[in-house]
């Protein structure tokens, strides 16, 4: 990921105002961080002590979105997801609902690491809402990325 410093106001320079020491973990899903050192020289400025130091700042990088999906009801009362398959990821989180604003009282959330997923025993007739994210596991924690966008499906 790319690094912006700034002193409160203005945006500084790197190799002029400051330097990137190292990074750690920015390649995957997690927490990374940045080392950043002052050059004590702020460009611009006369006081050339201003911009010194040492910090290192953190940030979370969550895996990629789902690549896509497509639903299909092959059965009466039966909702086929199948996913495309998304690169460096742990696997999927799949929510659906009768509701499109997925309160908790008609939602459920399932999780896979397989690209097809059968749901059956649903509602005959009813419209179904889905909408998957991918999921990463790294150092004991779970990372999600953002929500697909919601698709609908009327069951046979």
């Amino acid at each position: 990921p790319s690094v912006t410093v700034n002193d409160g106001s203005k945006v500084l320079t790197r190799n002029i105002d400051y330097k990137i020491a190292g990074y750690s973990n920015n390649l995957r899903a997690g927490t990374a961080s940045v080392k950043i050192i002052g050059t004590g020289n702020q460009s611009g400025t006369i006081n050339k002590t201003y911009c010194s130091g040492t910090v290192t700042k953190t940030s979370t990088i969550k895996p990629k979105k789902p690549a896509g999906f497509t639903l299909s009801s092959p059965k009466t009362r039966t909702m086929k997801i199948t996913l495309k398959e998304t690169e460096g990821i742990s696997g999927y989180e799949i929510k659906y609902s009768t509701s499109k604003k997925f309160t908790a009282k008609t939602s459920n959330v399932i999780s896979t690491k397989k690209t097809t997923k059968s749901l059956t025993g649903l509602q005959k007739g009813k419209t179904y809402y889905v909408k998957v994210r991918t999921y990463k596991t790294s150092d004991g924690k779970i990372y999600y990325s953002e929500y697909s966008a919601v698709k609908s499906i009327k069951l046979k």
